[in-house]
């Protein structure tokens, strides 16, 4: 049996045991119990343990050590929901409806269209999350467990199922959206349109890891510094010499940049941001010396030579 149900079968005993089951409710005061007190969870754990027949079975040591599933909560993280209230519906209607002049060629949206897709889908999120109590799509994957293949897949399948109705649920709100836009449009086109299949699959895989992100871009680096900073107001009359620790305030960083380095991409750090952004200024060091980026030339010698000056 795989632990999935272990942990189903002793959650309903526990319940049975503690309070008295309620179908669900959307109220938080009325809502199922789940463990919540560290005595409740050792509890739970307990049951878990006592529900296996002997110590050898392998299923139960997988819901013991993941028992803490059954009580996080699966809801949309703060983070999720700060990127929606980014989102307002009045105004990506605004930006989706061309406007006569649009028509005539004379102006575009001042949204791209794939930031107005991507506006549509959190809008649809939205939604969702409030026809859901704040439950976001279903990634529709489970994780390797011990268990004979029929309830694996049988197990498989059902979570699948589950996704695909969330993603066509998905899909049905981003097109309500879109007929309510076209209402609101006085028959003028729209500069969005409904995302492709993949766009969505990959969206709803992704919703409860929506997070914001706010970066310069790499050219403000090279601006010069605006003289009324009063950072740099500070730091003007002053040599870094003659900062207080500087030292160990300079060593400090160094060991911040090369743990940036390496985390937490610690088994693939060419995914690791800073390095990119190393090789975006040695790349850009190339052509200051060269006049021409790295790889113009297409000969063998020629780009080991740059790769390696690089």
């Amino acid at each position: 049996v795989p632990f999935v149900i272990v942990l189903l079968q002793a959650l309903d005993k526990w319940r049975r045991g503690t309070v008295v089951s309620a179908p669900f409710n959307p109220d938080p005061a009325v809502r199922p119990r789940y463990p919540e007190t560290f005595q409740e969870k050792e509890d739970f754990r307990k049951l878990v343990k006592g529900m296996a027949k002997n110590n050898n079975e392998i299923n139960f040591e997988e819901a013991i050590r993941e028992a803490h599933l059954t009580w996080v909560d699966g809801r949309v993280s703060d983070e999720v929901k700060e990127v929606l209230d980014r989102v307002d519906e009045k105004e990506f209607f605004a930006s989706a409806v061309k406007s006569e002049m649009d028509v005539e060629g004379s102006a575009t949206s001042s949204v791209p269209a794939h930031v107005l897709q991507f506006q549509l889908l959190a809008l649809a999120l939205k939604r969702f999350l409030k026809q859901n109590d704040d439950y976001p799509p279903l990634e529709g994957k489970i994780p390797d467990m011990t268990s004979d293949t029929a309830r694996f897949v049988a197990l498989q399948e059902a979570y699948q199922k589950q996704a695909e109705q969330d993603r066509a649920t998905i899909c049905e709100i981003a097109k309500a959206l879109l007929d309510e836009c076209k209402q609101a449009s006085n028959g003028c086109d729209l500069h969005v349109s409904i995302p492709s299949d993949d766009e969505i699959v990959t969206f709803c895989k992704n919703a409860r890891y929506l997070r914001i992100l706010e970066t310069r871009p790499l050219f403000a680096e090279y601006k010069v510094q605006d003289p009324a900073s009063p950072t740099l107001a500070i730091l003007k009359p002053t040599s870094f010499e003659n900062i207080p620790n500087f030292d160990t305030i300079q060593a400090d960083a160094r060991d911040d940049l090369q743990s940036a380095m390496f985390d937490p991409y610690e088994t693939d750090p060419i995914q690791t941001p800073l390095l990119w952004w190393i090789a975006v200024r040695a790349c850009d060091a190339f052509y200051d010396r060269h006049e021409h980026y790295p790889g113009k030339h297409e000969q063998e010698l020629a780009l080991e030579s740059d790769a390696n000056e690089v």
